[in-house]
Parts: C-alpha cells; sequence; structure tokens
C-alpha cells in the first residue's frame, strides 16, 4: 500500500503555525497583524468621532432630576488642567472657547463678574472634586452667576501609533471631566465625560489635536437653555 504524505496546514494566528516557523520571521508576522489592529482601530476611532458630532451624542452624560437648563441664565467657564502638561500658550483657552461658543449657541448668557483664577485654584486644592465645603467656597470666586462649568483634564495617554502616511508617530488620548456647579444650591446637576484619541508625528502635536477633538465633542453634549427639565 503506497504511503501517504500528509503536510501540515497553517491557520493564521494558530499557536502550531507560528511555532513551526522561525523567530524572526514570527515577530515579522505579529508586527504586521498589530500594524493591521492598529490600522482598524484608527479607522473605528475615526468613525465614532464623527457620529460624535454629528448625533450630539459626545461622551457620557449624567444629570439629575431636578436639572433644569432653563432655570439658569448666566454661566461661566473655567479650565483645569490635572495633567500639567497642557502649557503651550492658548490650549486651555481654545478649550473654554469651545465651551463657551456652544452655551451662547444654546441660548445663555456668559458671566463676566468672576475669579476663574481662583476656582482653578480651588478645583486643584480638590483634584477636580466637589465637596459641599468646596463649593460653599465658590461663591466667594463669583458675583451674579447661576452655574459654573468647569472643564477638568483629568488624564493624558501617550503611546506610538502608525501615521496616515505610513510612518511611525505619536498617539495621545486625553480624558476629560466637566461639572455644571451650582453654588446657589451647593450641587452638581450636571457631569459628563469623554476622551479623544490622535496620532501626529510629535507628541505635543498629537496632545494638542486630542485636547480639541475631545473638548469640541464633549462641548457638543451641554444642553440647551430652551431644554425642557
Amino acid at each position: 500500500m503506497p504511503t501517504i504524505m500528509i503536510r501540515p496546514v497553517c491557520v493564521v494566528l494558530a499557536a502550531g503555525c507560528l511555532a513551526a516557523t522561525p523567530l524572526s520571521a514570527q515577530l515579522g508576522f505579529l508586527g504586521r497583524v498589530r500594524q493591521g489592529i492598529d490600522r482598524v482601530t484608527g479607522t473605528v476611532q475615526e468613525a465614532r468621532d464623527v457620529m460624535c458630532e454629528v448625533q450630539r451624542a459626545c461622551g457620557t452624560v449624567q444629570r439629575a432630576e431636578h436639572f433644569a437648563p432653563a432655570s439658569y441664565e448666566s454661566v461661566a467657564v473655567t479650565t483645569f488642567d490635572g495633567t500639567h502638561a497642557f502649557v503651550l500658550d492658548g490650549a486651555l483657552g481654545q478649550v473654554r472657547d469651545a465651551f463657551e461658543g456652544t452655551l451662547v449657541r444654546g441660548g445663555f448668557l456668559l458671566a463676566a463678574n468672576s475669579n476663574p483664577q481662583g476656582v482653578e485654584e480651588l478645583a486643584a486644592r480638590g483634584e477636580g472634586n466637589w465637596s459641599q465645603e468646596a463649593l460653599a467656597q465658590l461663591r466667594q470666586f463669583i458675583n451674579g452667576v447661576d452655574a459654573v462649568i468647569v472643564v477638568h483634564i483629568r488624564r493624558l495617554d501617550v503611546g506610538r501609533c502608525e501615521t496616515a502616511d505610513g510612518s511611525r508617530g505619536h498617539q495621545a488620548t486625553v480624558h476629560l471631566a466637566v461639572r455644571w456647579l451650582n453654588a446657589d444650591a451647593g450641587d452638581v446637576p450636571w457631569v459628563a465625560t469623554h476622551r479623544a484619541t490622535t496620532c501626529a508625528s510629535d507628541l505635543n502635536t498629537a496632545a494638542t489635536q486630542a485636547l480639541q477633538s475631545a473638548a469640541a465633542q464633549l462641548a457638543a453634549s451641554l444642553p440647551l437653555h430652551t431644554a425642557a427639565p
């Protein structure tokens, strides 16, 4: 009876197939797989960002049942960088502009009689958390303001990625938290969190673009002044 030769069949990503391959080839193969995963992840992130901006469904929003946006006339916006990474001139100003612009378009009035630096220092002492005592102290920094919206840059994650031209770049993910502070009632009736990821040739550009994207996308979730309670 003739001898039957059975040749091994390799299935993609099967451990047995990789084990029969030289180490250098295995690493090259896994590297190509990782690059493919990175490209897919980037595509998914970009698609999510687009849908986020179009549908005004950016981030995770929590609101109290009693929260009535129409009851607030004048609001103030301040930013707090908990990462201490954004020292470039204008970076935090662009974040504030994104939220202030959305509030104005939503029917709110921007309050001028407030001390943003005092609010930022108060936020820094509590690392972005607002206790009843902190909300009571907030009164000394605001005058004639119904609410203060604090934009808190909570975290900056960095890594490597592949840019659009195929070269290796820097990936930055910025995590934001926004709190609607009602100093009169001593509560925080609206809280939102969001993150955005950007890949660029240098880290500063990636971080700044991620911050701008996260701010613009999360600002789109702010309530309207005419919204029903």
